[in-house]
């Protein structure tokens, strides 16, 4: 701490949260860093940023009250780094035998002279993907052409262009055009019977043509509800526009796509529901809207968010439009009272409070956001033998007579901190299930570009090597299905169908290149669905290569980390802290997913392992301060 010799500044209170952000504070450790004089600031090797754009797309830097005609008029904005590199190749020998990344350090390579030379390869290339592709730095698109016709062994046309849409929107394709020559003719199953039923023509023909301009447009149509369009991909066929122009704009068409009768009785019915507290924001909100006055809500609840406790302050009160935010805040947790009557909404009062009172942080007494807090005794599970095994019985009873009902799982989970602890309890769950497993090891690969630089050595790199690698957001290399066990999908596929990241599924069926599942969460329950492998590249800067992960998005969920359940109401809860939560708000985000008290069982440890009635409970009431 630095202190101040100002003896005016004794009396004023110390924000050490304002110092901390001021750089007026410093840590033990960083302290004795400093003392000791040990380096501050190293880094190798050294590193810099080479920027890649496209003809005519560099940044360009400006400050915010530039005038916009001054800044374009400026000569320095039509040249880059990039674009600077090729001009030194026109008229430097020496600089041709320099790549792009071995530009600063002197290593010698044939360089090109300007963007189209980039895409020279034997000829001028139509795109620098084709490019990439002849020079043999994509993958083929065989398993993706297999994994359709594999699925159209048991799916409708229908899914399949579900199917092929969800290839094209995970870039997973390398040559979209060639794997729509290859399969077509699966993608147009159901495009006569349709279009029969439609014209009322029994007897209807298509030519070949007009069968592969009628999938084309069901295709467009699916990818323009996802803010896609066929005209993104390269070489692939686009549907005749006079049959597209009609269903162009996909906002117009859902908007004007609505039941007036029924929209009223839903909402009537919601509106009743309603707490007084949910009907003043409400009215508040449409009545700023109908008297186009504008304005900004913030709606404070109980549900928490994850984070530390930097990330939290520095996203709650920083922003400028803070000062002109109003906010509303709920009191009241719906989930407890949802279709209970008055009697049972006595009997939760209790409970609700003490809800509450985790959410506010007010159990534990003065902290720095982190207390210890009692649970209540009859959600706290006292077995100290099997509490995996009391909590499975807890949340899922009679899982194996059950898992094959369509609903069984929807409302129901177990929920943990870590995902150590979630892998222990889904491998238990698994092993419990009837039936053969299915193995899907992933296909790990270096990207090609690591093989451009002289200095790579790739021996250090076997497939053992990146088979074993585990990072943050990376679908793992071995992953074990069966038919029946619940999956959550781990990347956003189709968010206007619902297959968004964390949707729940239920396999019923697992193929070689496909699995198909039915959806459990989310506003499209009970919708099939099938999911084709994936490419993946981490972004973990800890790893010094770049290498590729192609795997199924899917991991097993009996159980799962607190993070992925919130915003959900279920009926069953089970809490399994063997380690305690640490982030803000994380256990009543836990335990608030409930409908009742009586969903809720929980088994926690203390810090030596023991049993106990106790637990951590993370709150940073700076967050609230200025509400």
């Amino acid at each position: 701490m630095v202190q101040s010799n100002n003896d005016s500044d004794k009396n004023d209170a110390v924000d050490k949260i304002k110092k901390y952000y001021n750089c007026r504070y410093i840590s033990a450790c960083e302290a004795s860093w400093r003392i000791f004089k040990y380096g501050v600031h190293y880094r190798y090797p050294a590193v810099i940023r080479l920027h890649f754009h496209l003809p005519d797309q560099q940044h360009v830097v400006y400050e915010a009250d530039d005038d916009i005609e001054d800044v374009l008029d400026r000569t320095s904005i039509a040249s880059s780094m990039f674009t600077s590199w090729m001009k030194c190749n026109e008229i430097n020998k020496e600089a041709r035998k320099l790549t792009y990344v071995e530009f600063p350090t002197m290593f010698v390579w044939h360089r090109p002279k300007s963007f189209e030379e980039i895409r020279t390869v034997g000829e001028l290339c139509s795109s620098f993907k084709d490019a990439c592709y002849n020079l043999g730095l994509l993958d083929d698109d065989k398993e993706f052409i297999d994994a359709i016709k594999e699925a159209s062994l048991s799916g409708s046309g229908f899914y399949l262009r579900f199917l092929f849409a969800t290839m094209l929107l995970s870039s997973s394709l390398c040559k979209p055009e060639i794997v729509w020559q290859n399969t077509w003719e699966y993608l147009s199953d159901g495009i006569l019977y349709n279009q029969q039923q439609r014209l009322k023509s029994p007897s209807l023909s298509l030519n070949e043509d007009q069968h592969k301009n009628l999938t084309l447009f069901e295709i467009e149509q699916i990818l323009l509800h996802n803010n896609s369009s066929l005209k993104k991909y390269g070489k692939m066929p686009y549907p005749d526009v006079d049959s597209v122009s009609s269903s162009n704009n996909c906002l117009i068409t859902e908007e004007l796509d609505y039941d007036i009768p029924n929209l009223k009785n839903e909402f009537d019915r919601l509106f009743v529901a309603l707490t007084n507290e949910q009907r003043g924001i409400f009215i508040d909100i449409m009545d700023a809207v109908k008297h186009s006055r504008g304005g900004v809500f913030f709606v404070y609840g109980y549900s928490g968010t994850g984070g530390n406790r930097q990330n939290i302050v520095n996203a709650s009160l920083s922003s400028y439009l803070w000062q002109q935010c109003k906010v509303h805040k709920l009191t009241k947790n719906m989930r407890l009272t949802v279709g209970s009557d008055q009697s049972a909404i006595e009997q939760i009062r209790d409970f609700a409070t003490w809800l509450l009172d985790i959410g506010e942080g007010n159990f534990g007494g003065p902290n720095d956001g982190e207390a210890i807090v009692d649970i209540l005794e009859d959600i706290v599970i006292t077995n100290p033998h099997d509490p995996i095994g009391s909590l499975i019985s807890f949340v899922y009873p009679s899982i194996l007579e059950n898992f094959n009902i369509a609903n069984y799982f929807q409302e129901k989970a177990i929920l943990a901190p870590k995902n150590e602890v979630v892998q222990e309890i889904n491998n238990r769950l698994l092993s419990l299930f009837p039936g053969e497993p299915t193995e899907y090891l992933s296909s790990d690969s270096l990207c090609r570009s690591e093989f451009l630089h002289g200095q790579f050595d790739t021996n250090l790199y076997s497939p053992d090597v990146l088979n074993g690698l585990k990072v943050s957001g990376l679908l793992n290399h071995k992953l074990i299905l069966k038919v029946g066990v619940p999956v959550m999908l781990l990347r956003n596929i189709d968010q206007k169908n619902g297959l968004c990241n964390g949707t729940r599924l239920h396999v019923i069926s697992l193929d070689k290149r496909v699995i198909e599942a039915v959806i459990l969460s989310g506003g499209n329950i009970g919708n099939q669905t099938i999911i084709p492998r994936m490419s993946l590249t981490p972004s973990e800067d800890k790893i010094p290569f770049k290498f590729q992960r192609r795997q199924f998005p899917l991991a097993v969920c009996f159980a799962m980390t607190i993070n992925k359940i919130q915003g959900q109401s279920l009926s069953k809860v089970g809490l399994f802290l063997k380690d305690p939560v640490f982030k803000h708000d994380q256990l009543y985000v836990a335990l608030s997913r409930v409908q009742s008290r009586q969903g809720l069982k929980l088994w926690s440890l203390d810090k030596d392992g023991r049993l106990t009635n106790k637990t951590s409970n993370v709150v940073y009431k700076e967050v609230f301060r200025n509400l």
